[in-house]
Protein backbone atom coordinates (compact mmCIF):
# COMPACT_ATOMS: atom_id res chain seq x y z
CA UNK A 1 0.00 0.00 0.00
CA UNK A 2 1.00 3.32 -0.40
CA UNK A 3 0.99 6.20 1.70
CA UNK A 4 1.13 10.32 2.61
CA UNK A 5 2.37 11.80 5.06
CA UNK A 6 1.03 14.54 6.67
CA UNK A 7 2.61 17.03 9.27
CA UNK A 8 0.25 19.69 11.35
CA UNK A 9 1.55 22.45 12.79
CA UNK A 10 -0.41 24.38 14.99
CA UNK A 11 -0.52 27.79 15.73
CA UNK A 12 -2.72 30.34 17.66
CA UNK A 13 -4.78 32.64 16.05
CA UNK A 14 -3.61 36.37 15.04
CA UNK A 15 -6.83 38.10 16.29
CA UNK A 16 -8.03 36.36 19.39
CA UNK A 17 -11.70 35.74 19.57
CA UNK A 18 -14.29 37.09 22.58
CA UNK A 19 -15.13 33.82 23.52
CA UNK A 20 -12.13 30.99 23.59
CA UNK A 21 -13.57 27.55 24.35
CA UNK A 22 -10.98 25.56 26.50
CA UNK A 23 -9.91 21.93 25.65
CA UNK A 24 -7.66 19.15 27.82
CA UNK A 25 -5.34 16.84 26.53
CA UNK A 26 -2.86 18.21 23.39
CA UNK A 27 -3.68 19.70 20.36
CA UNK A 28 -3.89 16.13 18.44
CA UNK A 29 -6.41 15.18 20.98
CA UNK A 30 -8.60 18.02 20.53
CA UNK A 31 -7.99 16.96 16.88
CA UNK A 32 -9.48 13.99 16.84
CA UNK A 33 -12.60 14.36 19.22
CA UNK A 34 -13.32 17.22 16.41
CA UNK A 35 -13.10 14.85 13.60
CA UNK A 36 -15.51 12.01 15.58
CA UNK A 37 -18.10 14.80 16.05
CA UNK A 38 -17.94 16.59 12.65
CA UNK A 39 -17.23 13.64 10.48
CA UNK A 40 -18.67 15.10 6.84
CA UNK A 41 -16.99 18.28 5.27
CA UNK A 42 -18.88 19.97 1.93
CA UNK A 43 -16.56 22.82 0.72
CA UNK A 44 -18.55 26.03 -0.03
CA UNK A 45 -16.87 25.72 -3.55
CA UNK A 46 -15.59 23.34 -5.52
CA UNK A 47 -12.30 24.45 -6.91
CA UNK A 48 -9.38 23.35 -5.51
CA UNK A 49 -11.59 21.23 -2.40
CA UNK A 50 -13.26 18.19 -2.16
CA UNK A 51 -15.88 16.55 -0.17
CA UNK A 52 -15.26 13.66 2.35
CA UNK A 53 -16.79 11.94 4.90
CA UNK A 54 -14.94 9.97 8.29
CA UNK A 55 -16.06 6.78 9.38
CA UNK A 56 -15.09 3.27 11.17
CA UNK A 57 -13.53 4.85 14.25
CA UNK A 58 -11.16 2.52 15.79
CA UNK A 59 -9.67 3.29 19.62
CA UNK A 60 -6.65 1.12 21.37
CA UNK A 61 -6.35 1.57 25.21
CA UNK A 62 -3.01 3.61 26.13
CA UNK A 63 -2.23 5.08 29.48
CA UNK A 64 -5.81 4.47 30.84
CA UNK A 65 -6.92 6.53 28.11
CA UNK A 66 -8.76 5.82 24.54
CA UNK A 67 -6.63 6.93 21.44
CA UNK A 68 -8.00 7.05 17.87
CA UNK A 69 -5.83 5.12 15.45
CA UNK A 70 -7.81 4.17 12.41
CA UNK A 71 -10.47 5.38 10.22
CA UNK A 72 -11.71 5.96 6.74
CA UNK A 73 -12.07 8.37 4.70
CA UNK A 74 -14.48 8.33 1.86
CA UNK A 75 -15.97 10.93 -0.44
CA UNK A 76 -19.58 10.82 -1.78
CA UNK A 77 -19.52 9.70 -5.82
CA UNK A 78 -22.57 9.95 -8.30
CA UNK A 79 -22.60 7.71 -11.17
CA UNK A 80 -25.04 6.47 -13.59
CA UNK A 81 -26.68 3.51 -14.16
CA UNK A 82 -28.18 1.52 -17.10
CA UNK A 83 -31.04 -0.23 -16.36
CA UNK A 84 -33.39 -2.39 -17.96
CA UNK A 85 -37.59 -2.95 -16.88
CA UNK A 86 -38.42 -6.00 -18.32
CA UNK A 87 -41.94 -5.87 -17.58
CA UNK A 88 -41.81 -2.59 -19.55
CA UNK A 89 -39.66 -3.74 -21.82
CA UNK A 90 -37.77 -0.46 -21.60
CA UNK A 91 -34.07 1.00 -20.73
CA UNK A 92 -33.36 3.50 -18.83
CA UNK A 93 -30.83 5.56 -16.44
CA UNK A 94 -30.61 5.06 -12.87
CA UNK A 95 -28.39 7.79 -10.88
CA UNK A 96 -26.61 5.89 -7.70
CA UNK A 97 -24.38 7.60 -4.75
CA UNK A 98 -21.43 5.18 -3.68
CA UNK A 99 -18.94 6.33 -0.78
CA UNK A 100 -15.48 4.72 -1.89
CA UNK A 101 -13.11 4.80 0.45
CA UNK A 102 -9.05 4.98 2.03
CA UNK A 103 -7.33 4.17 4.82
CA UNK A 104 -6.89 7.67 7.55
CA UNK A 105 -4.27 6.94 10.31
CA UNK A 106 -3.02 9.06 12.85
CA UNK A 107 0.08 9.05 15.49
CA UNK A 108 -0.77 11.56 17.58
CA UNK A 109 2.73 11.70 19.33
CA UNK A 110 4.14 13.05 15.67
CA UNK A 111 1.37 15.25 14.78
CA UNK A 112 0.90 13.17 11.65
CA UNK A 113 -1.63 12.32 9.22
CA UNK A 114 -1.19 8.77 7.65
CA UNK A 115 -3.34 9.10 4.72
CA UNK A 116 -3.45 5.71 1.51
CA UNK A 117 -2.85 6.80 -1.76
CA UNK A 118 -5.50 5.79 -3.84
CA UNK A 119 -6.26 8.27 -7.07
CA UNK A 120 -9.77 6.14 -8.11
CA UNK A 121 -11.15 7.68 -4.82
CA UNK A 122 -9.27 10.97 -4.62
CA UNK A 123 -7.84 12.13 -7.86
CA UNK A 124 -6.35 15.28 -6.58
CA UNK A 125 -4.38 14.81 -3.18
CA UNK A 126 -3.47 18.54 -2.74
CA UNK A 127 -7.50 19.16 -3.23
CA UNK A 128 -8.14 16.72 -0.34
CA UNK A 129 -5.24 17.98 1.87
CA UNK A 130 -6.92 21.59 1.26
CA UNK A 131 -9.90 20.53 2.43
CA UNK A 132 -8.92 18.83 5.73
CA UNK A 133 -6.68 22.07 6.38
CA UNK A 134 -10.04 24.05 5.85
CA UNK A 135 -12.28 21.75 7.87
CA UNK A 136 -10.27 21.52 10.86
CA UNK A 137 -9.32 25.19 10.92
CA UNK A 138 -13.39 26.20 10.72
CA UNK A 139 -13.42 23.71 14.16
CA UNK A 140 -10.22 25.37 15.77
CA UNK A 141 -11.57 28.54 15.19
CA UNK A 142 -13.36 28.76 18.44
CA UNK A 143 -10.24 27.19 20.37
CA UNK A 144 -8.67 30.30 19.17
CA UNK A 145 -6.48 27.57 17.10
CA UNK A 146 -5.35 27.24 13.68
CA UNK A 147 -3.19 24.54 11.77
CA UNK A 148 -1.07 24.14 9.00
CA UNK A 149 -0.67 20.87 7.20
CA UNK A 150 2.42 19.84 4.75
CA UNK A 151 3.25 16.67 3.32
CA UNK A 152 6.43 14.76 4.81
CA UNK A 153 9.23 15.38 1.27
CA UNK A 154 12.73 15.08 0.36
CA UNK A 155 15.23 17.59 0.10
CA UNK A 156 15.58 15.62 -3.68
CA UNK A 157 11.89 16.63 -4.90
CA UNK A 158 13.10 20.18 -4.79
CA UNK A 159 16.71 20.08 -6.11
CA UNK A 160 14.99 17.50 -9.11
CA UNK A 161 12.92 20.27 -10.44
CA UNK A 162 16.11 22.69 -10.47
CA UNK A 163 17.85 20.43 -12.92
CA UNK A 164 15.22 20.26 -14.95
CA UNK A 165 14.79 23.71 -15.92
CA UNK A 166 17.06 25.65 -17.72
CA UNK A 167 15.54 29.13 -16.69
CA UNK A 168 14.28 29.66 -13.13
CA UNK A 169 12.21 32.89 -12.13
CA UNK A 170 11.12 32.43 -9.00
CA UNK A 171 11.56 30.18 -5.13
CA UNK A 172 9.92 30.60 -2.31
CA UNK A 173 10.32 29.05 1.14
CA UNK A 174 7.36 28.99 3.07
CA UNK A 175 8.18 27.86 7.04
CA UNK A 176 5.69 27.01 9.71
CA UNK A 177 6.41 27.82 13.07
CA UNK A 178 8.10 25.50 15.27
CA UNK A 179 5.93 23.21 17.87
CA UNK A 180 7.09 20.01 17.59
CA UNK A 181 10.83 19.39 15.85
CA UNK A 182 13.03 19.36 19.19
CA UNK A 183 16.49 20.07 18.30
CA UNK A 184 16.48 18.79 14.51
CA UNK A 185 17.44 21.82 12.99
CA UNK A 186 18.59 24.26 15.21
CA UNK A 187 19.44 26.72 13.04
CA UNK A 188 16.57 26.73 10.90
CA UNK A 189 14.06 26.78 14.50
CA UNK A 190 16.25 29.73 16.13
CA UNK A 191 15.53 31.56 13.40
CA UNK A 192 11.87 31.25 13.24
CA UNK A 193 11.35 31.51 16.89
CA UNK A 194 13.03 34.74 17.00
CA UNK A 195 11.05 35.65 14.79
CA UNK A 196 7.62 34.82 16.43
CA UNK A 197 8.79 35.95 19.16
CA UNK A 198 9.43 39.82 17.86
CA UNK A 199 6.42 39.65 15.20
CA UNK A 200 3.71 37.07 16.79
CA UNK A 201 4.05 35.44 13.54
CA UNK A 202 3.02 31.76 12.49
CA UNK A 203 5.04 31.61 9.37
CA UNK A 204 7.87 32.64 7.62
CA UNK A 205 8.58 33.23 3.70
CA UNK A 206 11.49 33.88 2.07
CA UNK A 207 11.06 34.54 -1.71
CA UNK A 208 14.08 34.89 -4.04
CA UNK A 209 14.15 36.12 -7.66
CA UNK A 210 15.54 36.98 -10.96
CA UNK A 211 13.45 38.53 -13.89
CA UNK A 212 15.51 37.12 -16.93
CA UNK A 213 15.06 33.58 -14.83
CA UNK A 214 18.83 33.09 -14.01
CA UNK A 215 18.76 32.59 -10.43
CA UNK A 216 21.51 30.28 -9.25
CA UNK A 217 20.60 27.57 -6.44
CA UNK A 218 23.40 25.63 -5.40
CA UNK A 219 22.73 22.44 -3.75
CA UNK A 220 26.14 23.52 -1.13
CA UNK A 221 24.12 26.87 0.14
CA UNK A 222 23.40 25.91 3.75
CA UNK A 223 20.89 28.49 4.04
CA UNK A 224 18.60 26.98 1.69
CA UNK A 225 19.51 23.24 3.02
CA UNK A 226 18.19 24.30 6.38
CA UNK A 227 15.34 25.45 4.41
CA UNK A 228 14.40 22.41 2.78
CA UNK A 229 15.14 20.05 5.76
CA UNK A 230 12.74 22.02 7.40
CA UNK A 231 9.77 21.79 5.00
CA UNK A 232 11.05 17.98 4.29
CA UNK A 233 9.46 17.41 8.13
CA UNK A 234 6.37 18.99 7.24
CA UNK A 235 7.44 22.08 8.54
CA UNK A 236 6.23 24.20 5.40
CA UNK A 237 6.29 23.93 1.63
CA UNK A 238 7.90 25.45 -1.39
CA UNK A 239 7.17 26.66 -5.02
CA UNK A 240 9.16 27.78 -7.97
CA UNK A 241 8.00 29.38 -11.24
CA UNK A 242 10.54 28.12 -13.92
CA UNK A 243 10.71 27.37 -17.95
CA UNK A 244 12.13 24.98 -20.47
CA UNK A 245 14.10 25.58 -23.49
CA UNK A 246 12.46 27.90 -26.04
CA UNK A 247 8.89 27.47 -24.35
CA UNK A 248 7.22 30.60 -23.72
CA UNK A 249 5.36 29.50 -20.86
CA UNK A 250 6.32 29.41 -16.97
CA UNK A 251 5.32 26.31 -14.81
CA UNK A 252 4.79 26.70 -11.22
CA UNK A 253 5.94 24.06 -9.20
CA UNK A 254 4.75 23.46 -5.59
CA UNK A 255 5.68 21.03 -3.14
CA UNK A 256 2.32 20.03 -2.17
CA UNK A 257 1.22 19.12 -5.16
CA UNK A 258 5.10 16.91 -6.05
CA UNK A 259 4.21 14.98 -2.67
CA UNK A 260 5.42 11.73 -2.59
CA UNK A 261 3.43 8.54 -1.35
CA UNK A 262 5.36 6.09 0.79
CA UNK A 263 5.35 2.21 -0.17
CA UNK A 264 5.08 0.01 2.87
CA UNK A 265 5.10 -4.29 3.03
CA UNK A 266 2.11 -4.02 4.79
CA UNK A 267 -1.59 -4.79 3.47
CA UNK A 268 -4.13 -3.03 6.10
CA UNK A 269 -6.71 -6.16 7.17
CA UNK A 270 -9.96 -6.27 6.49
CA UNK A 271 -12.66 -4.16 9.37
CA UNK A 272 -14.41 -7.28 10.37
CA UNK A 273 -11.10 -8.60 12.27
CA UNK A 274 -10.44 -6.26 14.89
CA UNK A 275 -7.14 -7.73 16.20
CA UNK A 276 -5.38 -8.08 13.12
CA UNK A 277 -6.44 -4.74 11.80
CA UNK A 278 -4.80 -3.69 15.30
CA UNK A 279 -1.75 -5.42 14.24
CA UNK A 280 -1.53 -4.46 10.65
CA UNK A 281 -2.16 -0.97 11.45
CA UNK A 282 0.61 -0.88 14.02
CA UNK A 283 3.04 -2.59 11.24
CA UNK A 284 2.42 -0.12 9.28
CA UNK A 285 3.04 2.96 11.26
CA UNK A 286 6.81 1.31 12.51
CA UNK A 287 7.66 0.92 8.83
CA UNK A 288 6.45 4.60 8.17
CA UNK A 289 8.20 5.95 11.10
CA UNK A 290 11.29 6.57 9.72
CA UNK A 291 10.33 9.07 7.08
CA UNK A 292 8.75 11.00 9.23
CA UNK A 293 10.18 10.90 12.99
CA UNK A 294 11.31 14.14 13.99
CA UNK A 295 14.50 12.83 16.03
CA UNK A 296 15.86 11.50 12.46
CA UNK A 297 14.25 13.29 9.40
CA UNK A 298 17.31 15.65 8.89
CA UNK A 299 18.94 12.76 7.47
CA UNK A 300 17.28 11.65 4.14
CA UNK A 301 15.64 8.17 4.89
CA UNK A 302 16.21 4.81 2.47
CA UNK A 303 13.42 3.04 1.01
CA UNK A 304 10.83 2.73 -1.62
CA UNK A 305 8.78 5.53 -2.78
CA UNK A 306 6.02 5.26 -5.09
Amino acid sequence: MNFYIIRLSFNKLKQKELFVKEYHGTKMELVERLLQENSQYIPETKKGHVNFHFGNFRFEKSNHEERLYFATLGKYKISEIKRYNQQEKEHYKEKTTSSPWIVFLIDRNEQVFIIQKDTAVFPKYDSLFNSIKEHLNSLLHEYDLSVSLAPITFPNDFWKHVDEYDFIYTVNFELFMPNLFGDTNKSAEEILSDVHDRHNADKLSAEIENSEGALKLSRDDEGINNWLDWIGKGGGKWFMWCKKGTSRNKNKIVSTKEAQAFSTTTDIEPLENERNLHKSVTSTIKELKKYYFTQNTSVQAKGKIK
